[in-house]
């Protein structure tokens, strides 16, 4: 049997081989009171104890009788020592005696022999190096184990820094676009509202220019005659006719740059970059304005519920709905018939407000639902998407907002993302 020390001097069987009708010991925990704190020095030393009959050795009567119980009447022990070069690995097991290894004669006395006696050191001697190699191949392992998990800990971290770094890169792009836009709709306001302002004055001095003509062609006819040759050359008729026109398409088109800056205004919140309490609806009528030009035959349908205001960054919320209702528009354009796109806002106070953008496009495929808002993940052709649109939503909502962004889709029946914004 191999026997090894745990505690002190108890231990247990870990390998046997016996031969009916002698019991099975293996697996049970023994202590030999009996055993001397000497005995245990003498086999770290490397003792062999030869016992040819126990009845008839110098050992002790409480180590006979503990033999006697175990019905062994000779018996053979070799000490399994760990050798030194362990030190290195593992200096707590270092010079100690790991077991023992030992032949058991239970029937008879048995007068054991040179080469059984060799044989057993040599075999005590390839289980020291065997529990030492499987010692150190456990040690490996579970060092192994512990550069993988270091290694999948450093992989999540670098994972992490890479997406803080898009967001800050992105963040960036939106503080400077957030001030080219604020710069370009201050110089887009102040020409327009001069040109706004003059249009009635330019309706009025035209019209004061034509009464004067009529006013030349009754005082005298020979001006008169001459005001006509000069309007058939100029088509006269044609202008007194087509300026007022004129005039109306001008400040229609004036009005028209008016909204498309309020717009920009409202959709970025240039001066707005603070967490703030603002009505979300208005933010998404915003993004609908600015995607106007996109909208060729796309039926927009508006469910709105009355909600509060909440508290948020309009400016990212914004960023959201105009991403969303872009995705949206882009589903629908090429499919056949009529392309729909619905926005419904419900209140769920007081935990939370429900926007949701549904589409009638093809939908998203099962294989690629699980990616879609990964970091430059795009179903878009080269140089038309960067796959950044979608990742910095659910940033926006559920990392900046503390929100959830979903998404329902079923090829050829359309997607549906929800929105859920905490109430104040």
């Amino acid at each position: 049997m191999i026997y090894q020390f745990i505690n002190g001097w108890e231990g247990e069987i870990k390998v046997e081989n016996y031969r009916v009708p002698w019991p099975s010991i293996f697996g049970d925990k023994i202590t030999d009171n009996c055993f001397p704190e000497k005995h245990g020095q003498l086999y770290k030393n490397g003792r062999v104890r030869v016992v040819d009959d126990i009845h008839k050795s110098d050992l002790d009567p409480c180590h006979l009788n503990f033999l006697d119980m175990l019905q062994v009447r000779a018996n053979l022990v070799v000490p399994i020592i760990m050798g030194a070069e362990i030190e290195e690995h593992q200096p707590d097991i270092d010079g100690q005696l790991w077991g023992l290894l030992i032949a058991h004669e239970c029937s008879n006395p048995r007068a054991w022999k040179n080469w059984e006696i060799d044989g057993l050191k040599q075999l005590a001697d390839q289980l020291a190096i065997a529990i030492k190699q499987a010692q150190l191949y456990t040690q490996v392992q579970e060092t192994a184990c512990q550069y993988q998990l270091q290694t999948q800990h450093l992989q999540t971290t670098l994972e992490e820094l890479k997406t803080t770094q898009i967001q800050l890169i992105q963040s960036e792009k939106l503080s400077s676009l957030g001030q080219m836009v604020a710069g370009i709709a201050h110089e887009i306001n102040n020409p327009n509202n001069f040109i706004y302002a003059n249009i009635s004055h330019a309706r009025s001095y035209v019209q004061n220019l034509l009464e004067v003509v009529n006013k030349c062609r009754e005082f005298s006819p020979e001006v008169g005659e001459f005001l006509n040759q000069i309007g058939e050359e100029i088509e006269l008729d044609f202008i007194r006719e087509d300026f007022p026109q004129l005039i109306d398409s001008m400040e229609q088109g004036s009005v028209r740059i008016r909204s498309i800056v309020d717009s920009l205004k409202d959709f970025s919140h240039l001066n707005e970059s603070e967490w703030k309490s603002v009505d979300l609806t208005e933010g998404l009528d915003s993004s609908l304005r600015l995607l106007e030009h996109q909208m060729n035959q796309i039926k927009i349908n508006k469910n709105y519920q009355k909600i509060p205001k909440i508290n948020c960054f309009p400016c990212q919320i914004n960023q959201v709905f105009f991403q969303i209702l872009s995705n949206a528009i882009d589903a629908v354009k090429h499919r056949s018939g009529e392309g729909e796109v619905t926005i419904t806002t419900e209140d769920h106070s007081p935990d939370w407000i429900r926007i949701a953008i549904q589409d009638n496009g093809l939908g998203i495929p099962d294989d690629i639902q699980s990616r879609i808002f990964d970091p430059f993940f795009t179903t878009k052709p080269v140089g038309q998407g960067t796959g950044m649109g979608l990742a910095i939503c659910y940033q926006v909502i559920v990392k900046a907002h503390g929100g959830k962004l979903e998404v329902n889709s079923k090829e050829k029946q359309g997607t549906e993302f929800i929105i859920k914004i905490p109430c104040p």
